[in-house]
This record gives C-alpha cells, structure tokens and sequence, in this order.
C-alpha cells in the first residue's frame, strides 16, 4: 500500500509539473508571436541601389521561389549565373533579382509599376506559373475564402497572420512538417487521394493569361524588352518511385477539404497537364506580342539532376535555366539600346560618382 501510495503521489507530481511546463512553453509561444506581414505581396519587395544604375545591360528578373532561388547559395541561383554569362559580352551587365516566394504574375505586374520601372531596365525577364497555378485552389491551411480571380483568397506565406496557428498546431508541425489543415485535432487523422482533374479545373488560367499579357504591355510601354521563360517542373508522363516521392505541391498548395480528415489534391498528372496549359499560354503571349522566349521547360531534363522537388532546381537545372535565358537575350532581344534614365536615379547616380 505505501509503495502504491507513492507511485500515486509521484504520478501526481509529475502531472502537475508536466501540466506547469506544458503551459509555460504555451503562454511563451502566444506571447511571442508576431506576424509581419502585407496581406497580398507577403514581404516588400528589395529596393535597387543606385550602384548600378549606370550599367550598360541592365536585367530585371521577376517572378517567384524559381527565380529567387533561396535555397540555393547566392553563386548558384540562376539570376546570378545569368549575369555572369551576359558579362562575358557586356562586362558591367547586372542582373537584379526580384524573385520572391509565392510571388504571381500579378504581383509582378503589381511590382514593376511600383518599384522597378523607374530602373529602367533593359530587358525584363519574367518566369512566373507554378504560383498562378495552385492559386486555383484553396486550402486551408493558405486560403481565406474559394478562388478569386484576383488571387485575394490566398494569403499563403501570410496565413499565419490571418490564421494564427493553435500551440497544438504547432507542435504537430514542427514534429511532422507541413499539413493539410489547420485543424490540429483531425491532423492526426488526415487521409487524402490524389484526383486527376482536367485542365478546366484550373481556374486561374485566365487570371494568368491577362495578368501576363497585361506586363508584357506594360514593359513595353516603359520603354524596356520582355523576355518570358517557360515554367521548368519535373512533371512528366512516366516518373520513377524517386521523383514521385520529391513531389508535395500537389498535396499541400492544391488540396481541398471534403470531410471531416479528408482531403483531396492534384495528381501529378493533373499538374503536369495544368504545367503545360499554362506553358501553352506563355509561348501564345510570346508570338502574339512579338516578345523573346526562353523555353526553359523545354530545355531542363526532367530528372532529380535538374530539380529537388516539384520545380525548385539543383545548382545544374539553374544552370541551365539561366543559360536558356542568357541565350535567348542575345539571339532574341540582339543590340539593346539603353532607355531614358529616371532623373532621380540619373541625380543620385551622378552624386555617388562624384564622391
């Protein structure tokens, strides 16, 4: 009985203590969290210092993750392997990296109007598809109501702004990665089927299409060359066990809850015809507006050589994709004249050189 008696109060002493420590970390995490966020772009977009105001090429680089490339080093991602390869004809040519992740093609159009016309850039090249592409769905973990044609619905990187995670959620997400939902009760228990949707279920087709046709306009209208590039993506007919298992937008930008715990996405087949829908509507704008085209889709091989997940690349596929770009800028775009300078940055340019 005393033994008994003991292993009761030790219990109880270890519940209590469990109950303080659980509740400690839980007030901390609720009183620490802070979400900084523009609900539409996610983060403001980087300024373009006057230092290289004055080059002879100058490029502008828009899109999302794919042309950021932030998980690569800076040496590897493409916009930078891109400016060393127009050095070799234009040696002061510089490249500015405005990719940023989940951007769209509507917040490069937003982008350039705002911020990176005054440039004047040369050329502007735009690689934008993988995000217009799963802002036909919403879910909930990401979305805030169905799909809108103005993206509004989806707050991505600023979900948790909009949805402050639950300590539970938390905890389950730092122990098993990104999910599905953001009810942390069902996590437990999710069970999802990937669906082969058709094409017309992607409904930000059209968004896309008008969003990409609207900038090409709009940087010609600035004075300055378009060239857009192609989405490359390791989506293909017949994928190896290895390739398939590098794959999570499907599952985690394009799912759908239809039940308690239950959920479904797109196949990557469904993606991989949704890829070349929207490709398709690139090499259209292209032609119809007399613009250069880098089909990097074409020229990327489809293998973990070239991408670590579903269209994020390997130091060789950005390789690549800024060898197709670099290409199609000399073929394509040929002599560039340089547009008018902003005044502003011709004043501060001027400034700077006299110090």
């Amino acid at each position: 009985m005393t033994v008994l008696s003991s292993l009761l109060r030790a219990a109880k002493v270890f519940t209590i203590a469990g109950s303080l420590i659980y509740v400690g970390f839980m007030l901390s995490y609720y009183y620490r969290q802070e979400h900084l966020f523009d609900p539409f772009v996610g983060v403001p977009p980087p300024l373009i210092t006057t230092l290289e105001a004055d080059a002879s090429l100058r490029v502008l680089a828009l899109g999302g993750s794919t042309t950021e490339c932030g998980d690569l080093p800076l040496a590897d991602r493409y916009p930078t392997v891109l400016q060393a390869r127009l050095r070799e004809s234009a040696a002061d040519a510089v490249v500015f990296n405005a990719g940023r992740d989940w951007y769209t093609t509507r917040h490069s159009l937003i982008n350039f109007v705002a911020q990176y016309q005054d440039w004047h850039p040369h050329v502007v090249v735009v690689l934008d598809a993988i995000n217009d592409v799963y802002r036909s769905f919403s879910p909930a973990l990401y979305a805030a109501s169905p799909y809108r044609a103005d993206y509004s619905h989806f707050f991505g990187a600023a979900s948790n702004g909009a949805f402050p995670p639950t300590f539970e959620q938390h905890l389950y997400s730092k122990r098993y990665g990104p999910i599905v939902t953001h009810y942390w009760y069902e996590a437990p228990f999710v069970r999802e089927r990937a669906v082969d949707y058709p094409v017309d279920r992607y409904w930000s087709l059209r968004a896309f299409r008008a969003n990409l046709a609207r900038l090409v306009r709009t940087v010609r209208a600035a004075g300055s060359h378009v060239v857009l590039v192609t989405q490359p993506s390791l989506y293909r007919r017949q994928m190896t066990a290895a390739e398939l298992e590098a794959l999570w937008f499907g599952r985690v930008f394009c799912a759908t809850r239809i039940g308690y715990a239950r959920y479904e996405y797109a196949s990557p087949q469904s993606l991989e015809g949704a890829m070349e829908a929207f490709n398709g509507a690139i090499r259209e704008i292209a032609a119809s507006e007399s613009v250069g085209l880098a089909d990097a889709d074409a020229r990327v091989p489809k293998t973990l050589d070239n991408f670590v997940d579903d269209v994020h690349y390997t130091p060789a596929g950005a390789a690549l994709v800024a060898q197709t770009v670099a290409q199609t800028i000399q073929e394509q775009v040929g002599a560039i004249r340089p547009p008018a300078m902003s005044p502003v940055i011709g004043r501060t340019a001027a400034a700077h050189s006299r110090r």
